[in-house]
């Protein structure tokens, strides 16, 4: 057998029919048993160290992305004030 499902041909199945026979029971378990692994993952310290960098990361870019809003509003700012048809700058 190549794969777990014959029509999505992914190992585990993506798309439900590989476990169309399943009692609700034996679907419970898998859920069960999917949920424990995602909960073990979760409370690594890997996992962890990587939500806080990834977290570091959000806030220097929104930090980023503030600085970058400001310098655009002062570029504006400077675009109101200069005449391009003189070469002057206007007074405010």
């Amino acid at each position: 057998m190549l794969s777990d499902c014959e029509k999505c041909w992914d190992t585990p199945c993506g798309c439900g029919w590989y476990y169309r026979y399943h009692s609700d029971e034996k679907f419970k378990a898998l859920v069960d048993k999917l949920d424990e692994g995602r909960k073990k993952i979760r409370a690594s310290p890997e996992f962890k160290a990587e939500g806080a960098r990834r977290m570091r990361e959000k806030a220097e870019w929104q930090v980023r992305q503030s600085k970058w809003a400001e310098e655009q509003a002062k570029m504006e700012e400077l675009r109101k004030l200069y005449d391009p048809t003189t070469g002057k700058w206007r007074k405010k």
